[in-house]
């Protein structure tokens, strides 16, 4: 049987030709079954230090574990094939072994014995031919360091595979997985249990030199336990069609759909389908055409949303661009409420070289009216946003608090009082993150929220921003760049009960400079007055970077300085962040890295708390031995409670 696949693969490396042309003939592959090269194999001795202290300030108790990890393993990578490198190549890495863990709970001594694997094994079959599938399966087991956190050890397991082919002008991708995910942390909260089964079809075809189109469907079923069991699917389906046409090319039409659905806790299902056209009718001139509907299904609320715009662009010279833009956008409610907002904007960006430097100009306008009636619940879902210290994420006034929830972009569930927490002031609702929980400062979120039903209204925006930027490149302030930014919003409410409809005025002003020097250095400041309706607040802002790269050293320092004046809560918000960096080469065969960061952050309202971390890597190889040293070290000081982690793993791993 191996023989003859092996005379098909043969056949199928042979050259045809026509009539008229040499005919050529590969040589037929060696008949050589399995081989597996000799490969590496290694011996890893590895030992692990791992304690962590909680010290709570309101019952004056103390939690204390300690950890000491003792673990050997037998490892072997190689490489390999069938008959063929082209027919079936191989990729192997295997780790087995064994460790002994001590372990201590508040003086509760436990020892346990259990085995150390890993894996890394990958076969691909027919490489260079018309099917090429890849099959594999990994198992990892790592440590994940959240700022100023515990130490999470994490283990991995991913088996799947993974198919291409070309039928007709299409480029077809299809890949099956199942990830088996584990974390286990100090405490309860820190532990998650996290199941995925997978399916991804992608495909592209390159219709005709002006004309592509792209398809793709996923598919994910998910089981997580995170304090809570939960369940969900997501799938998505979309395809784009893109067609250029008219001079080189220059216009192109853009027409796309997309269906998604999210079964969990809540079951989500939208459609969105959508047309792009831009026409370009001169190098500096441009116009475009939009329409897109959407609709989305939670449970029985639905709501569709219509929206139509049109704009242009126009560049004069190389130093003003104008974009202009109008449009209507009309959303329908199962619920009955229905809004029609119609809006135009301005906008112009200016940039030239002048004495010294060069001199950057914005100006924004914009209007929109936003024609409100019925009754109902409003769903947010999916909102997109952040949270950057120590400002907390604000939402409007009628948002329901029990209602929000957090995931990542990928659908992992938040917790609510472990990794963020939720304030209601009446005028507003705050989410403020949990430091050392699973969301770092400036990571992307999606929130799903409920708001409460609103009276018939009608809402006149206008808005207006502005900036100002001159940099200095030559002469004696070479370096330097001074800006300031103005940006205003007015509001105008009908509404037999105004009270009731969120509204937000805002006059925000930003001035400051920032400094370049010795091609290393940048230093800046920053002062922002943010006189709002809602959430009004003082900011000074100061911050330095040096970066420095050497032949043998990469050096990094970071630091920021903070402080922010809330006008209506009567609070002072104080943060300071340093983090630096430094990866060095001692010699061929040392090298190392370090990391040290700190905050300070002052709250009147909540507390202050201080978090201060260090981590120090060593690698040292010398012929056959490597020897490598991980330690870390982190404390967090709050009102409610001190944590302390430390963290230390040595190894040598020989090779034969």
């Amino acid at each position: 049987m191996a023989v003859a696949i092996a005379a098909e693969f043969s056949l199928a490396q042979t050259t045809r030709a026509d009539d008229g042309e040499p005919i050529i003939l590969t040589r037929e592959l060696p008949r050589s079954g399995l081989r597996i090269n000799p490969g590496l194999l290694s011996l890893e001795m590895v030992s692990l230090y791992h304690h962590n202290r909680t010290d709570n300030h309101q019952d004056n108790g103390r939690v204390e574990t300690t950890d000491f990890v003792l673990g050997q393993t037998l490892n072997y990578d190689t490489t390999g094939y069938y008959l063929h490198p082209n027919y079936l190549s191989l990729e192997m890495s295997f780790s087995g072994g064994a460790e002994e863990r001590f372990s201590d709970t508040n003086g509760q001594d436990s020892t346990t014995v259990g085995p150390l694997y890993r894996w890394d094994v990958s076969a691909t079959y027919l490489r260079t031919g018309e099917w090429p599938l890849t099959v594999f399966s990994r198992r990892d087991q790592n440590w994940i360091f959240r700022d100023f956190g515990a130490a999470i050890e994490a283990q991995t397991t991913e088996t799947g595979l993974s198919l291409n082919h070309r039928i007709g002008k299409f480029d077809n991708t299809l890949s099956i997985s199942h990830i088996e995910s584990s974390q286990d942390g100090p405490e309860p909260e820190d532990d998650l249990r996290y199941t995925q089964d997978r399916i991804s079809w992608s495909a592209f075809a390159l219709l005709s030199q002006s004309q592509t189109l792209e398809m793709a469907y996923n598919y994910s079923r998910i089981d997580e336990t995170n304090g809570v069991d939960f369940e969900y699917q997501q799938q998505d389906a979309s395809a784009t069609h893109r067609a250029n046409f008219g001079e080189r090319g220059g216009s192109r039409l853009t027409s796309s759909v997309r269906w998604s659905e999210y079964s969990g806790t809540s079951d989500v299902n939208r459609f969105r389908w959508s047309e792009s056209l831009m026409l370009r009718h001169s190098r500096k001139f441009r116009t475009r055409y939009n329409y897109s509907f959407e609709r989305l299904n939670l449970r029985d609320y639905t709501t569709d949303t219509h929206r139509a715009s049109t704009g242009f662009s126009h560049s004069l010279y190389q130093s003003l661009t104008t974009d202009a833009d109008i449009g209507i956008m009309r959303t329908d409610d199962s619920e009955g409420y229905q809004t029609t907002e119609t809006f135009a904007d301005i906008d112009w960006q200016y940039r030239k070289r002048v004495p010294m430097g060069r001199l950057g100009a914005n100006l924004n306008l914009g209007w929109s009216r936003a024609e409100s009636e019925g009754s109902g619940e409003i769903q947010v879902i999916d909102m997109v946003s952040s949270f950057t210290d120590p400002l907390p994420i604000v939402l409007p006034s009628n948002t329901s608090p029990s209602s929000i929830v957090l995931t990542d972009p990928s659908g992992l569930l938040y917790l609510p009082g472990v990794d963020y927490t939720v304030e209601d002031f009446g005028d507003r609702v705050e989410l403020h993150r949990v430091i050392g929980g699973r969301i770092g400062s400036g990571q992307s979120v999606l929130i799903d929220y409920t708001q409460d039903s609103l009276p018939a209204n009608v809402i006149e925006t206008r808005r207006l921003g502005s900036g100002l930027r001159y940099d200095f490149d030559r002469g004696p302030l070479d370096g330097l760049g001074l800006f300031v930014r103005y940006s205003l919003q007015r509001q105008e409410i009908d509404s037999p009960d105004p009270g009731r409809v969120p509204f937000n005025e805002y006059d925000d002003y930003v001035y400051g400079a920032d400094y370049r020097f010795l091609k290393e250095f940048t230093v800046g400041a920053e002062h922002q007055e943010h006189d709002s309706t809602v959430y009004p607040y003082n900011a000074d802002r100061v911050y330095f970077r040096w970066i420095r790269n050497a032949a043998e050293t990469t050096w990094s320092v970071n630091g920021t300085y903070t402080r922010i004046e809330l006008i209506d809560d009567d609070n002072v918000l104080g943060l300071y962040t340093i983090s630096a960096r430094v990866d060095h080469r001692f010699s061929t065969r040392l090298s190392g890295s370090a990391l040290v960061m700190w905050r300070d952050e002052s709250n009147r309202r909540y507390g202050d708390n201080t978090g201060f971390e260090e981590q120090l890597e060593l690698r040292w190889n010398y012929r056959q031995v490597d020897l490598y040293l991980q330690a870390r070290a982190a404390q967090f000081r709050g009102d409610a409670q001190d944590t302390n982690f430390e963290f230390i793993r040595m190894g040598i791993r020989r090779y034969f």
